[in-house]
């Protein structure tokens, strides 16, 4: 049994008529007799009765009826989903980011995204640096948003630099180096240092540790701990000092003073995909993403 069977029998069971069937679905009556034959033969059952004046449906070919009309109308709606996720304007989008360096704009562009293709599924991941930085640990995701600070292996990405934030020192302000309206890192040498336990940000962690490196130092870390908050509060509460990405002021009590560094270190905020990444729902994503930043001059 085929579709075109069932297109067939429907034709004649609501025209109840061979001739105007055959009209409808531009054929010559003869096949369409030829098509109920096959049919009727294919399920065992008679679904037509049927002499030189009249066609009826029989009890069969009522239950037949609908069930049919059931079947083309799934069938044509399969067709059109999956011409639509062709397309991309359905499907599923799977984000990775860290919150900090895109909440002024993410939010916005998923809004206005789902208003544009309100039948495709956004999944959020708020993920740490380590695994957004190794794209073999994000490789289910389909477009990261992170900080660069030494994405391993990129042969197989595309990224695309979103703005470059400085990076600063946070400390408590009552620390005599508070008033300063910027630091070097060598005033920094005989400073206890605060950092994130390095599985949680290993990346971060060695970019400090290089830049202090370049100062001819190696900080002096007095406590390491799982979470920025933490870090935060340690050094709100004059524990250390330590070294992170303006954009992280927005965890920062007012407690905490944020001072430039004279060496005017940087870091970029990218997003990346991989190359093989055939998710028609990415491409429109990017699309929109680029208008999106590009009329906002982000």
């Amino acid at each position: 049994m085929e579709l075109r069977h069932l297109r067939y029998f429907i034709a004649v069971a609501e025209h109840l008529n061979f001739t105007r069937a055959s009209k409808e679905l531009f054929v010559n009556q003869s096949s369409v007799s030829q098509q109920i034959a096959n049919l009727e033969d294919a399920i065992g059952l008679k679904l037509l009765k049927r002499d030189k004046r009249s066609v009826e449906l029989t009890n069969a070919g009522k239950v037949f009826l609908e069930e049919a009309k059931e079947i083309i109308s799934k069938s044509e709606a399969a067709i059109e989903n999956a011409k639509k996720a062709e397309k991309g304007i359905i499907g599923k989008l799977k984000i990775g980011f860290l919150i900090a360096p895109v909440r002024e704009f993410l939010p916005q562009i998923i809004k206005e995204f789902k208003v544009k293709y309100p039948n495709v599924e956004i999944e959020l991941n708020h993920l740490p640096t380590a695994n957004l930085n190794d794209p073999s640990k994000a490789d289910d995701l389909d477009i990261v948003f992170t900080a660069f600070t030494g994405i391993k292996d990129t042969s197989n990405i595309e990224y695309k630099t979103l703005f470059t934030e400085t990076v600063c020192v946070f400390i408590d302000q009552n620390h005599p180096l508070a008033t300063q309206k910027s630091i070097s890192l060598k005033d920094l040498v005989a400073e206890p240092f605060i950092m994130r336990h390095w599985e949680e940000s290993p990346q971060w962690n060695d970019y400090v540790m290089s830049i202090c490196s370049k100062c001819g130092f190696s900080p002096q870390i007095a406590s390491q701990t799982k979470r920025i908050e933490t870090v935060l509060m340690f050094v709100e509460s004059g524990l250390g000092l330590t070294i992170l990405p303006k954009y992280l002021k927005m965890y920062a009590s007012p407690k905490i003073q944020i001072i430039n560094l004279k060496e005017n270190y940087s870091v970029d905020v990218v997003y990346y995909s991989n190359k093989e990444n055939d998710n028609p729902v990415l491409s429109l994503f990017i699309k929109d993403l680029e208008f999106t930043l590009k009329s906002k001059h982000i």
